[in-house]
């Protein structure tokens, strides 16, 4: 084990401070551990760039840890896989920066069909989409049953794009819409499935709010029981849009019809519904 110790301060503007503690190199990874205080009770995201001995200065992609939606705190640590990036170790200088973040809590899929990748672990919530809306002039889309938590709808394929694009800009990774077949790999658990027929479990009840207890209406993210890898609403609640052709999948909050992780359905890419939703997916 290497240990490299760094003992600088980063201040944004939103009152948010970073104190890396120590860097070290541990079986071909880098390991991060830092402290974040801030003086609100929000969370924040945290941006990793890393800069090599001739000054080159990359966004790592092989990270995971303490990155999004981290509360303040002491002992918060992040892993870069160099590895799969086809890098070294060695040689890396981490600088980390805090934003005010909009809570987007990503989990790591081993072995997707496409390779591995992160997803969001909930719908994109009316509270997130609204932060993109407030920050860009982008209109806001109508509620049906109010926001906060609750998952966006009337969303098309087209605003759904129009955050992830500016999600990507914000952390530094581009940030996508789920292809089909990425969305049913989540969906059934990835490679630690047990084949149920819904994302979670074999009772509908348990992991989907659908048409027999939803009350004909979305309710507020991961308020279910998650599946295998802590993804939520998978099954039931909104149709999630799946890349850009107008595929949906995961069913909704009206019916048990497309709550099956094998159901899908599909519409006009351009359509807005008050059961059409969306969750984001990054590669790594």
């Amino acid at each position: 084990m290497r240990f490299f110790f760094f003992y600088f301060v980063f201040t944004s503007l939103l009152h948010a401070q970073i104190s890396i503690v120590r860097q070290t190199i541990e079986n071909n990874r880098i390991i991060i551990t830092y402290d974040l205080s801030g003086s609100d009770k929000g969370v924040y995201d945290i941006k990793v760039t890393a800069t090599n001995e001739s000054g080159e200065i990359i966004t790592p992609r092989a990270i995971v840890g303490d990155i999004n939606a981290i509360t303040p705190g002491k002992d918060r640590s992040i892993w870069w896989e160099t590895q799969l990036e086809g890098l070294t170790s060695a040689g890396w200088k981490i600088n980390l920066t805090a934003k005010k973040g909009i809570g987007i809590n990503w989990v790591f899929v081993k072995g997707g069909p496409n390779g591995d990748f992160s997803i969001s672990a909930t719908e994109v919530t009316f509270e997130q989409f609204d932060s993109f809306c407030i920050e860009t002039g982008y209109k806001r889309p109508s509620e049906n049953f109010g926001r906060g938590k609750q998952p966006v709808i009337n969303i098309n394929v087209a605003d759904a794009q129009a955050f992830c694009n500016w999600l990507s800009k914000e952390i530094g990774i581009t940030v996508r819409l789920p292809e089909e077949s990425e969305w049913v790999y989540a969906a059934q658990g990835g490679n630690k499935s047990n084949k149920y027929l819904y994302s979670g479990s074999n009772s509908i009840d348990e992991v989907a709010w659908y048409g027999g207890n939803s009350g004909n209406k979305a309710h507020e993210v991961a308020t279910k029981k998650s599946n295998e890898l802590g993804i939520y609403d998978m099954s039931g609640n909104v149709w999630e849009w799946c890349g850009t052709s107008g595929a949906l999948r995961g069913g909704s909050g009206y019916y048990d019809y497309g709550c099956r992780v094998s159901a899908r359905s599909d519409n006009s890419p351009n359509d807005r519904y008050y059961s059409y939703g969306f969750r984001v997916l990054r590669k790594w």
